[in-house]
């Protein structure tokens, strides 16, 4: 964080004490506020998520900022804790995939509302890593029976260049 934002922090006890620009110390106080809300609703914080915490505020839009004598504004708040709290559990160990990202959310939403969705998109952005969370998730739970994963008929020689 202090990297990130070009700041100095410092613990006291229970207490976090920022020095740098003034922007820069309410945006990491914003960061604190939002690790913290996440993580007392029960979610493990990792590195990989303050980075995204992190971005996150950085795509906020300026209302959503906050100055040194305002409150985190609880709209913005919900979302953040929307993406880290509506987890996909994948095995009985506790492991749970998170959406990173609005557009991941929404194909989350998407594949949990409609019996069939497709999904267009570059490489490398999740789509089949959260369809098959979604599968494993359905499986786990008994909403499905089965998973059944199909691939079509290539002639030899023939490539296709995607996976449809």
């Amino acid at each position: 964080m202090e990297e990130a934002l070009g700041i100095e922090a410092s613990m006291r006890g229970s207490k976090v004490f920022l020095q740098g620009e003034e922007k820069a110390v309410n945006k990491a106080g914003r960061f604190i506020k939002e690790l913290y809300s996440i993580n007392s609703n029960g979610y493990a914080i990792n590195p990989e998520d303050m980075k995204f915490v992190l971005k996150a505020l950085d795509d906020a839009p300026l209302d959503d900022q906050i100055s040194a004598d305002s409150s985190v504004d609880n709209n913005s708040s919900a979302s953040l804790k929307e993406y880290f709290l509506s987890n996909i559990p994948v095995s009985s160990k506790k492991k749970f995939i998170v959406p990173r990202s609005e557009t991941q959310k929404e194909y989350i939403d998407a594949i949990k509302k409609y019996d069939m969705v497709i999904g267009i998109g570059p490489a490398g952005t999740g789509k089949t890593y959260l369809a098959m969370a979604m599968a494993i998730n359905a499986l786990l739970t008994k909403q499905v029976s089965r998973i059944i994963l199909a691939r079509p008929a290539v002639e030899a020689g023939e490539r296709l260049g995607f996976l449809p």
